[in-house]
């Protein structure tokens, strides 16, 4: 949801960045990576259905080392580090590679952006709704960590954060850390709704459309 070009755009443009993806075989990517110093993102199959974005970080010694962006307490590894063998069994057949490059500052009109975030908020609350209400096997539990929770309880921890949000982010975490806890007691089988507090962040959801609602009108206003 918050893994784009468009979306790490709206940041970056304003501070002279732009985010700049590179479609590349496999055999590309362990080339550029092998050659480069560039703190690549890229998308890797952590396992089977858990396709992940990871940071580069150096080859050394023959092996890829990267950095895991990760949920707060969670059990997952702060780094991965592989070979050439395993990395290219992880990446697709095609893989984007991502940079940011230096480019002049410039504005981009939010409207549009948004409106959609707004209704892409709308949809990712009902979303988490039917999940939660259904009975899900702890792989079906741990995929949904980085399809549809991760915005809602990672991404929008830094964004409260940026927004001196004390009372959202502190929220936020707590949930988190829930969620996190549910992973670790590895029940075989679940329903979400039953062991945390969906509710909840059905609660941060809308606060998190209200704020963005707010800056949607303050930024019409300054027009």
């Amino acid at each position: 949801m918050l893994q784009s070009k468009e979306i790490f755009d709206i940041y970056l443009n304003s501070i002279g960045y732009e985010f700049v993806e590179e479609k590349c075989t496999k055999d590309d990517v362990i080339k550029t990576l092998k050659e480069s110093d560039e703190n690549y993102m890229l998308g890797v199959n952590i396992s089977k259905g858990n396709k992940h974005a990871i940071i580069f970080l150096e080859y050394k010694d023959n092996v890829f080392n990267f950095i895991n962006n990760k949920y707060e307490e969670s059990d997952e590894p702060d780094c991965f580090t592989w070979a050439a063998a395993e990395l290219k069994e992880r990446l697709d057949e095609e893989t984007h590679l991502a940079h940011i490059e230096k480019i002049s500052a410039k504005k981009l009109d939010l409207k549009e952006i948004l409106s959609a975030s707004i209704k892409n908020l709308n949809s990712l609350k009902e979303d988490i709704n039917n999940f939660s209400k259904k009975e899900i096997t702890q792989l079906e539990l741990r995929e949904s960590m980085n399809t549809l929770f991760r915005a809602a309880i990672l991404d929008s921890i830094a964004m409260f954060e940026l927004l001196g949000e004390d009372a959202l982010l502190e929220r936020t975490k707590s949930i988190q850390k829930e969620f996190i806890s549910v992973i670790k007691e590895d029940k075989e089988n679940l329903k979400l709704e039953e062991e945390m507090d969906i509710s909840g962040l059905a609660d941060v959801l809308d606060e998190w459309k209200r704020l963005m609602k707010k800056n949607f009108e303050e930024y019409e206003y300054r027009k």
